[in-house]
């Protein structure tokens, strides 16, 4: 896949059918831990996927300020008119899951369909941190919210610190892979967490039109089944399907599955609207 750029945004396009643009979570990550989930998408979807922007190898703002969730929709927009489609599915795991959802209520006349990996529609609920967690990892985890993340450094190394809390199925060199080639931006997650206080899209999502496939890890300690629940409940034409040995990275653990469930949902869409 070739990098493009638009508006300062990295992106790239592989695969060819129904338009699904990817939203990667963090923030303060990029696209390359969902790679593997993407190329094997690529034979029943047009994939476009980018960072975020001040993420991964797109450019910063001047001003971090400037960054809000309503920006960070607009930029999703920006990115469909780039792919040249005028309505298009759109992917979103954790954080990038809440701007597809902020998405979904500001432009739903542009969706043909939503797919919710590992998110939330608030951040109300504490994280259920399983008691034989390493101890390491739970009070790397805890780090991340203690302040501001000083350097990109400091950023890669706490978040990797953490990563057996949110993939415990996953052992040692798995984990090392998907850490390891990660681009890490502490000013991205310094953001991004500071935007967290103002999600809560919990009383709005009975005006989602989009038919959406919601999908979790029945291990996922930071948005768990009750989460996912509350979604599928509240989407007027929603779905879920559970992974019962998945943490937050269901498609990391059982990707062949987690394939299958999108493959077959996409397949029931309308399809023409979302085709380029």
């Amino acid at each position: 896949m070739e990098p493009l750029t638009h508006n300062g945004l990295v992106y790239e396009v592989t695969g060819s059918g129904p338009t699904v643009v990817v939203l990667h979570g963090g923030t303060g990550l990029d696209h390359q831990y969902l790679r593997p989930m993407i190329e094997s998408w690529a034979a029943f979807a047009r994939v476009v996927l980018f960072d975020h922007r001040g993420n991964g190898r797109s450019a910063a703002p001047d001003d971090w300020t400037s960054v809000t969730l309503e920006t960070m929709v607009d930029d999703i927009d920006s990115i469909r008119a780039a792919a040249g489609v005028e309505r298009m599915f759109l992917f979103g795991h954790s954080y990038g899951g809440f701007l597809a959802l902020r998405y979904a209520l500001s432009h739903p006349d542009r969706l043909g369909g939503l797919i919710l990996a590992s998110t939330a529609a608030h951040v109300k609920r504490p994280p259920n941190i399983p008691e034989d967690a390493p101890a390491a990892a739970v009070e790397a985890f805890a780090s991340l919210f203690q302040g501001p993340m000083a350097s990109d450094e400091q950023w890669a190394r706490s978040w990797s610190a953490a990563f057996p809390l949110y993939a415990p199925e996953l052992g040692e060199e798995a984990a090392a892979r998907v850490t390891g080639r990660t681009i890490y931006r502490a000013d991205a997650w310094n953001r991004g967490a500071a935007l967290l206080g103002g999600y809560d899209v919990s009383d709005s999502l009975t005006s989602i039109e989009a038919p959406t496939l919601v999908l979790a890890g029945a291990r996922d300690f930071l948005t768990g089944m009750e989460a996912h629940e509350e979604l599928r409940d509240g989407i007027p034409n929603a779905e879920l399907v559970v992974f019962d040995g998945g943490g937050h990275f269901p498609f990391l653990s059982d990707p062949a599955g987690f394939r299958s469930a999108v493959e077959n949902w996409l397949a029931r869409q309308p399809q023409h609207s979302a085709a380029p």
